[in-house]
Formats: C-alpha cells, sequence, structure tokens
C-alpha cells in the first residue's frame, strides 16, 4: 500500500470572522478539532497540523498528541500572515520527513468533512495513483485533495495567498481524477460570523 499523509491547515488568522474561528465551540468541542478527527479516523498514514509560529493553539485537542499516538505531527508556519500558501508548504515540508507517496490536504475550518470522503480519495488513489484527486460540488473540486509525489515541486512553489486549487486549473487540469458528491454540506467553509450560526444550526 502506498504511503499517504495529510496536511491539515489551521495556522490562518480569520480575518473575517475578526476573532479565531477555530477555537469556537461547535458540536461537542471546538471547531478546529472536528475536521482533524474524521483525518484521525481516516486511513491517513501520518497527518501535519500546521499551526501559527505561536505554537500550539488553545483550541487544540492534546489528547492527539498521546504518548502512543505517533500520526500526528505538529508544524509551526513561520509565515502564516504571508497567506495559505506558506501554510501548505510548511504543511509539505513536514510530510515529506515520512517521505509519502501523496499528499491530502485539508482545511480546518470544514467541520463537515468525513472520514469515508477522505478514504474515497484514499482508495481511488492506491487503484490507480493519478496525479490529483480531488472531491468536487457542482463541478467545482474542492478541499480536500490528494496530490501525489510528481506534483510536490509545484506545491512547493505556491506563494501569497494560492491555494493548492490553482494547480489544478493549469497545466494539470485533465490529468487528474474528480470524484463528485452531492452534499454540499460536506464542503462547507467557516469564514464568517453568519457561516458560524449557519453551522451550529446544522446548515
Amino acid at each position: 500500500m502506498k504511503s499517504i499523509s495529510g496536511i491539515y491547515l489551521a495556522a490562518g488568522n480569520s480575518r473575517r470572522m475578526g476573532s479565531n474561528k477555530l477555537a469556537l465551540p461547535l458540536q461537542d468541542t471546538l471547531l478546529g478539532n472536528l475536521a482533524l478527527k474524521q483525518a484521525f479516523d481516516s486511513k491517513l498514514d501520518t497527518i501535519s497540523v500546521v499551526v501559527p509560529k505561536t505554537g500550539l493553539p488553545e483550541w487544540f485537542d492534546r489528547s492527539f498528541l498521546q504518548e502512543e499516538n505517533k500520526r500526528i505531527v505538529v508544524a509551526a508556519c513561520e509565515w502564516e500572515e504571508e497567506g495559505q500558501a506558506y501554510s501548505l508548504r510548511t504543511g509539505l515540508k513536514s510530510a515529506r520527513s515520512v517521505d509519502p507517496e501523496a499528499i491530502v490536504v485539508l482545511l480546518a475550518d470544514q467541520p463537515f468533512v468525513t472520514s469515508n470522503l477522505i478514504n474515497d480519495l484514499i482508495d481511488a488513489y492506491q487503484k490507480q495513483p493519478y496525479p490529483f484527486i480531488a472531491a468536487s460540488f457542482g463541478d467545482l473540486p474542492r478541499p480536500p485533495i490528494l496530490f501525489s509525489k510528481e506534483m510536490f515541486p509545484e506545491l512547493a512553489q505556491l506563494k501569497g495567498d494560492e491555494g493548492a486549487r490553482k494547480l489544478l486549473r493549469g497545466s494539470w487540469k485533465d490529468k487528474g481524477l474528480i470524484i463528485p458528491y452531492q452534499d454540499k454540506r460536506l464542503f462547507f467553509d467557516i469564514d464568517t460570523a453568519c457561516d458560524y450560526h449557519l453551522a451550529k444550526g446544522g446548515l
């Protein structure tokens, strides 16, 4: 089986929310832990959690770092204020330390992503190693997205607020696999107070 690592992007500054959205209560925990729990329950071999340069944030559930658990690694991003690309590059550097065949990029502000969705990407890659495998809704690729090792160099060159999806619109556009989903809730991300209230109401 090919080794696949997760990159959990959780170093953003929540500009549109006005406060740290990942520390907001949701369901029976804090928002930032929900998608991380799903990643932890998935088939990912390791997960690099990208946090601000100040270190492990207050919302992070420390039980993920129990001595017997070696799957989760915390990576501090020194340039999180420069945009998402730098968080991704930090996560990629951390993930590459275990030499994975592919990585899955996950966003900490997508609380309704499921381990089943993550496993769908992994299972598809195990059957056929496309350069990338993306989930989609409404004909648009959306995170989480799996990227094979051959795309790591281009991921490492992204700058500013360029997300990994940029590569899917370029020369790689027709070289990957898109898996469509009908449940928009899976891809709901929380950016504003309105989004948060919708999430609390179950959408």
